[in-house]
């Protein structure tokens, strides 16, 4: 979420929300935005004839095995996805060319392309509705969506979508997931760590666009990213985890959320989880330039934290927005009282993002909050 040096707030124009009478905000939740779901995926490994045959080996290997495993279970269980399995490998005869394009927006797209006529010769297998074709771009390979650089800011470092196929023997069209993996990073952890975060994601959400499924509708929440993985990546620092010898990424469950704990799961052992919830109600704030809002801050724990440190973070510096905190340090069970001033307008948009870091003991949450100028 950028700098945190939030510059200092201006009096407030309205009293100070009485910790008293305004609750906590409890966490958001995603929702089932009633798409099709991939609940038994098969995973199909695709890589180029260029590439490092003993890491596609061991991509192979974590494609095959990772669907089956407790971290599948935790991640994916509770919005209906089951185990899934291996549904073969292809190393496409043909070296991958130097630049590739791929668009959610109804742009070109080199990528389907490849995947279309890759189906239709055979070279893939035909797909079914469970079908999910990772594909792994090797070294050298440039990938844009929709104009974006991946790997580079702010492009990321995976996405995902659904492609309409024709079998080759002229079967019924097919609507397969897909996930491109560009090659940020050489090493298989950076790799198998990208790989798990679009493999729940096309499995519970595959075609986020045009049928979206499992998302995150909570405006605040929504500038990470609307799906499970993506809502995980700025308010938990300890993000990766391992499952089978491989690197992963913790995912968002909302069981975790309404439990009080760490909503990015699996759940760390022996770690508690701490944070600040804001007063209903005050989350998503709408001020004119020059006006202040204040309210409640509650520090909540799952466990014994201890004392941690609470300070404002405003995005990318952003000067349009003030925000203090009456006290930097909170336990479980205290509550500070944060003001908010719109200084001037947001510099993007109508709306500007900010939050609140907890850190202690070498670990950091944050929540979100939005700004609306009236």
């Amino acid at each position: 979420m950028g700098s945190r040096d939030a510059g200092p707030a201006d009096a407030a124009s309205e009293a100070p929300v009485d910790a008293d009478t305004a609750p906590p905000m409890p966490m958001p939740l995603v929702t089932d935005l009633g798409g099709p779901k991939l609940t038994a995926v098969r995973v199909v490994t695709v890589s180029f004839s260029n590439d490092d045959p003993n890491l596609v080996a061991s991509l192979q290997s974590f494609d095959d095995a990772i669907t089956s495993t407790a971290w599948w279970s935790a991640v994916a269980s509770e919005y209906g996805v089951g185990a899934g399995a291996g549904g073969g490998h292809v190393v496409l005869p043909m070296a991958a060319s130097s630049a590739y394009t791929d668009s959610v927006r109804g742009g070109d797209s080199s990528v389907r392309q490849l995947i279309q006529s890759s189906v239709a010769s055979g070279a893939l297998p035909a797909p079914d509705a469970q079908t999910l074709y990772v594909l792994f771009f090797p070294s050298g390979s440039i990938l844009r969506l929709d104009g974006i650089s991946a790997c580079a800011p702010p492009g990321g470092t995976g996405w995902h979508d659904a492609v309409t196929v024709t079998p080759p023997e002229a079967g019924p069209a097919v609507d397969v997931a897909y996930a491109v993996l560009p090659r940020c990073q050489s090493d298989l952890a950076a790799m198998t760590l990208a790989a798990s975060h679009e493999i729940v994601e096309s499995a519970t959400d595959p075609s986020p666009e045009n049928a979206p499924a499992v998302q995150m509708t909570d405006p605040a929440w929504l500038a990470f990213g609307p799906e499970v993985a993506d809502v995980c990546i700025a308010v938990d620092t300890n993000l990766t985890t391992t499952d089978s010898g491989f690197s992963v990424q913790r995912s968002w469950s909302n069981a975790s959320a309404k439990a009080g704990h760490d909503p990015c799961v699996p759940t760390l052992a022996g770690t508690a989880y701490f944070n600040v919830a804001p007063a209903t109600g005050t989350e998503e704030l709408t001020l004119a330039v020059g006006e202040s809002a204040s309210f409640a801050l509650y520090a909540e724990s799952d466990a014994d934290a201890g004392p941690w440190q609470v300070q404002p973070v405003v995005t990318n510096g952003s000067s349009s927005l003030g925000v203090t905190v009456d006290r930097s340090t909170v336990r479980a069970g205290d509550h500070a009282i944060a003001t908010v001033t719109l200084q001037s307008p947001p510099t993007l948009g109508a709306t500007e993002l900010y939050g609140f870091v907890s850190e202690a003991n070498g670990a950091t949450y944050v929540r979100p909050m939005l700004v609306q100028a009236r």
